[in-house]
């Protein structure tokens, strides 16, 4: 078939749509998403129904936008008439209302609140299963159960990545961490032919959803360095979004318990008086994209071709 996967979301979830469908196509794994493969003039009605045909199973990414929409009820039920598996996404603590309950209630589902991203892997898992999808993994993906509590400040080591928690849950299980390094001052982007270029990477509070816009740019490690150095720390990093990066970098409680872990397990982060500036990857515009200025304490927007620091952000 055509695709592997069929992904049904409300467009008002679409930030989280992207970020998944980049993760499983970066596997090898076909997705449908109506948002880019249904090409403008098309008949709605009509391309949903031939890619339900042409796909093998559906993913659902189930939030309260979802449970409010009438449309995916109808793609919902097509995929339960033909027999095709079924996988539910949750996105949000929302229990499931109308058609949702009669077709979703049993089945098995992910619940990914309030971090999506960070369960972008098991969706990943459980399609390759069901689909019988080798992912070219030696051993199987376990989902690891958090059960250690964080708080802000605290060093974070799971065994694949490491870093210091700057954002924590109300449960202290999941989070984001800062990376432990930073980079000398570098581009944004390098190339002249892209300084112009609107890449739609304009999320303000979570820097995934901008890398992967710019990971579907061809050439886009030498094009944009910035992100380059921030995945080239391993799976799950990427250059923080603005509000991400504030938090971090303005908060004077997070930034001063975030420096006291760093002094002792890497290298601190800026200060104020240091007059220097730290990256964020939030576009303003195809010309500029926000940074935050330690100076005077403020974000600005800034000619992509300028030079400052980067640190990498992850979700736990």
């Amino acid at each position: 078939m055509k695709y592997d996967v069929f992904i049904s979301y409300s467009s008002y979830d679409q930030k989280v749509v992207e970020g998944l469908c980049a993760y499983l196509e970066e596997r090898k794994i076909r997705c449908f998403v109506a948002y880019r493969d249904i090409p403008r003039g098309v008949v709605w009605a009509k391309a949903i129904v031939e890619a339900l045909d042409y796909s093998r199973m559906m993913v659902v990414v189930f939030s309260e936008n979802f449970n409010k929409s009438d449309q995916v009820d109808r793609e919902i039920e097509i995929a339960s008439e033909d027999k095709k598996p079924i996988l539910t996404f949750r996105i949000a603590d929302e229990a499931f209302k109308g058609a949702k309950k009669y077709y979703l209630k049993n089945l098995n589902w992910i619940d990914a609140f309030p971090q999506p991203e960070t369960l972008f892997g098991s969706v990943a898992e459980n399609v390759a299963k069901l689909l019988d999808i080798d992912l070219g993994i030696s051993k199987p993906i376990q989902q690891v159960v958090q059960t250690k509590t964080y708080k802000v400040g605290d060093y974070y080591d799971d065994g694949k990545k490491q870093g210091v928690v700057f954002e924590v849950s109300a449960d202290g299980k999941h989070g984001k961490i800062v990376s432990l390094t930073e980079s000398s001052e570098r581009l944004m982007l390098s190339e002249k032919s892209e300084w112009s270029r609107l890449i739609g990477a304009d999320d303000k509070h979570n820097g995934a959803n901008n890398m992967s816009k710019v990971k579907q740019i061809d050439g886009w490690r030498e094009k944009y360095p910035a992100f380059a150095w921030c995945a080239d720390l391993g799976e799950g990093w990427y250059l923080p979004a603005i509000e991400e990066l504030y938090r971090f970098t303005l908060d004077d409680a997070v930034h001063d318990a975030v420096n006291r872990t760093l002094a002792a397990k890497g290298k601190e982060l800026k200060n104020k008086d240091d007059f220097k500036k730290y990256w964020s990857s939030t576009e303003y515009n195809e010309f500029y994209a926000w940074l935050v200025d330690l100076s005077d304490g403020h974000a600005y927007r800034n000619h992509k071709h300028g030079d400052h620091y980067v640190r990498a952000v992850s979700a736990f």
